[in-house]
């Protein structure tokens, strides 16, 4: 890394991503530093080959020589096999645990050290392999010293689970095709002070017969920045690859074909599900648009699942399930409904006594689910949106059917606020929950910035902006529209090029370092998928730059229903082109961006990307990093251990940061009531608060509490008395 590099690099970390919390008297500030100059190795071994094995005393059960056919660039290297394929025993009670292989190797005794493995980016081993201190070295029999990796494969979501995550490469290919990846670890002080050599045992993991993969090359280093040796060979670098032609039958009019196609068959042969019903009779471009057809098949629909629901009783799903697969399409379809005369017709329905009118059936249905959810909401990403906008259809519906049992439209409102985080999330839930909201500290379950949080970062399960922009088309307010857009941008953080096996251009998730269900590589997204909905809803520039890359690279928008293919692409091609340009575009010049409260940030240098997550935060414990360092030739994954300063017992807090105007308060200072709680904000003005604060800093803060008030109907958007009562 060169010595520009380093500055622009830690600049742009003390200046954006420092990130400080004050809870009581704890004040923890987070920093990462670069090393510049080369790199000096203590010591190296290379795998497979007899004199460098010989010399590190490298013992081995159950690991394979590559074949000269499977040799990187030339090089050979060893692969540990898992214990079904070994046939013998390995002494090791785990049945977890595989092949392994045990060496000695050098370390600083005085400093702190750094282990980097070399793998070989194109392979896609199922197994994974962890680091352990050789049993030799043990005090005691099974008193397993782990370094990395001491947990079954799946039993939890550390973030330094293993060297090689056993499911990192299961479903997405190859992480880094052609070319070398390095994977540093942190030694443990305890295992490496006062000695200059140490023995290590990599070992294989996984359940079943997956293989590790394969091991080339170790080494010791006390630069944090590790650095390859100068004689070390290196694939061809990476070049994105070429566009695809769109598609052929790709056009507006053969789309619009295929949806006039499946909309008769929807009507005629009653193909499909109520999903397909409400989009045909809202589709205004359809000869069935409003057909009543439509609403009779809806009304055997609706009047099945009421039976289903008085034979059960709520709550009939998980997550107000309901609410999204039953009271959702009914809101599109009720004032069809209404229009047909037939919400006050008597119907049957099972283990009631006397008829009763749809609408009141209906009514019963969506209420008694509203009652058991609304108090039980989910404070996880997906969880969160699922309950929370089952509940505001299930709301919406009470509104159609008899409203004055329903929440106001600007209360509902406050569920999908808790969604997007602009709102904390339900005081209505727990006392805690409450008293957190009263001393500042509300609960949100979306960063500032945009990305959805859990215990920190979420990648695979945070990826739902997609979802987002229909719920926010459904509720229909700007303001939501603005946000999602905001969710948007702060993905595009977390993409980078690649190539498909074909040879085209592609975009994958860089969610290595996400707190659970991390990918090596990512799987192939632009927005929540090809970001042609986030494109047709939000109309962003973002948006839109997402979907047209997702249609030059791949030639078409795929997978989706023909109706909505047609609509959303028709409404696509009628937005102008985009002039935004991605971080990862050729033509954007170098970029550094970061949500400080998720401590993900990520850089752009030349060719060369830096991907980050200092903030693991899992359990609450902030100790936790890792980093993604790519290069036209190389990957480099590297784990951190964060450092947490804490004021002392007599008052004296720790130094300012260098480099900032960082000053944790003192003991005393925090400890007290006054300034523990500097502002008591009151449920009332919290929904303002959020929303003035949540967007662009271009907005200004008058303007953004201006339309906030305006999407709230003026009403505080709080959660009254009326939700117990509705």
């Amino acid at each position: 890394m060169s010595i520009h590099k380093t500055k622009v690099i830690r600049e742009f970390l003390l200046s954006g991503v420092v990130r400080q919390w004050s809870f009581g008297l704890c004040v923890l500030v987070l920093t990462v530093q670069f090393a510049a100059g080369a790199n000096q190795y203590l010591d190296r071994i290379d795998i497979g080959v007899a004199e460098s094995e010989n010399a590190h005393n490298l013992a081995e059960t159950g690991s394979l020589l590559v074949h000269e056919a499977d040799k990187a660039l030339g090089e050979p290297g060893r692969r540990l096999i898992a214990r079904d394929e070994i046939g013998e025993d390995l002494d090791l009670e785990e049945d977890w645990h595989g092949g392994w292989l045990a060496f000695d190797i050098k370390v600083a005794p005085d400093r702190k050290n750094y282990v980097t493995f070399k793998f070989w980016g194109s392979e896609r081993p199922r197994g994974g392999m962890s680091l352990m201190l050789d049993p030799a070295e043990r005090e005691k029999d099974n008193d397993y010293h782990w370094i990395a990796g001491g947990d079954a494969p799946g039993s939890g979501h550390r973030l330094g689970g293993a060297v090689w995550e056993p499911r990192w490469t299961q479903r997405y290919g190859a992480p880094f095709p052609d070319r070398w990846i390095y994977r540093t670890i942190i030694l443990p002080l305890e295992i490496t002070g006062g000695n200059e050599e140490i023995r290590l045992r990599a070992q294989q993991v996984s359940r079943g017969s997956s293989p590790a993969p394969t091991l080339y090359s170790v080494y010791t280093h006390t630069d944090p920045h590790f650095v390859p040796p100068a004689d070390e060979s290196q694939g061809e670098p990476f070049e994105w690859g070429k566009v695809k032609e769109k598609s052929e039958s790709f056009t507006l009019e053969k789309l619009r074909a295929a949806a006039e196609e499946h909309a008769e068959n929807v009507v005629e042969n009653d193909a499909g599900g109520i999903h397909d019903v409400v989009r045909v009779y809202n589709a205004e471009w359809s000869e069935y648009y409003q057909d009543e057809r439509l609403i009779e098949r809806a009304a055997a629909h609706f009047d099945n699942k009421t039976s289903e629901f008085y034979q059960q009783g709520a709550p009939m799903s998980r997550w107000a399930g309901w609410g999204r697969g039953v009271a959702r399409p009914y809101t599109k379809l009720h004032e069809g409904f209404a229009a047909a005369g037939i919400l006050d017709e008597a119907i049957q329905v099972e283990r009631v006594p006397e008829n009763v009118t749809r609408r009141e059936a209906y009514t019963r249905v969506f209420k008694e689910e509203f009652d058991a959810f609304h108090k039980r909401r989910r404070g996880f990403t997906n969880q969160t949106y699922y309950g929370n906008a089952g509940l505001y259809f299930l709301n919406r519906a009470l509104q159609q059917l008899k409203p004055e049992i329903a929440l106001t439209e600007a209360e509902a409102r406050w569920f999908v606020y808790e969604i997007f985080g602009m709102a904390p999330f339900g005081p209505d839930q727990s006392e805690g929950l409450r008293r957190a909201m009263e001393m500042g500290v509300p609960t949100r379950v979306m960063t500032d910035r945009g990305f959805t949080t859990e215990w920190g970062f979420v990648g695979g399960y945070g990826e739902m902006t997609e979802a987002f922009a229909q719920l926010a088309g459904d509720v229909g307010c700007p303001l939501l529209k603005e946000r999602i857009s905001q969710a948007v941008k702060a993905r595009v953080h977390v993409r980078r090029p690649d190539n498909t096996d074909e040879g085209y251009r592609t975009m994958r998730t860089v969610d290595v370092f996400s707190w659970r269900v991390r990918n090596y590589p990512g799987r192939v997204r632009y927005g929540n998928s090809d970001a042609l909905t986030e494109a047709a809803i939000l109309q962003d520039p973002i948006s839109v730059r997402l979907a047209e890359l997702y249609l030059e690279h791949h030639g078409e928008f795929r997978n989706r229903n023909p109706i909505e293919n047609y609509e959303k692409y028709k409404a696509f091609k009628e937005l102008p082109s985009s002039e935004y340009r991605l971080p990862i575009e050729e033509e954007h010049a170098d970029y550094a961006w970061a949500d400080e409260q998720n401590g993900v940030f990520m850089v752009r240098h030349g060719d060369s990307f830096l991907y980050g997550n200092v903030y693991f935060g899992f359990d609450g414990e902030p100790d936790e990093g890792r980093l993604r360092y790519v290069t036209p030739r190389m990957d480099r994954v590297v784990d951190l251990k964060i450092e947490g300063r804490v004021p002392d017992a007599q008052g004296d807090g720790p130094p300012p940061v260098p480099g900032t105007d960082i000053t944790p308060p003192s003991a005393e200072a925090a400890s007290t009531p006054a300034r523990r709680c500097a502002a008591r904000i009151s449920f009332s003005t919290a929904v303002r608060r959020a929303a003035s604060t949540s967007f662009s800093s271009a907005e200004t803060t008058a303007r953004a509490r201006s339309r906030a008030d305006s999407a709230c109907a003026s009403s505080d958007c709080r959660r009254s008395s009326s939700a117990s009562a509705a």
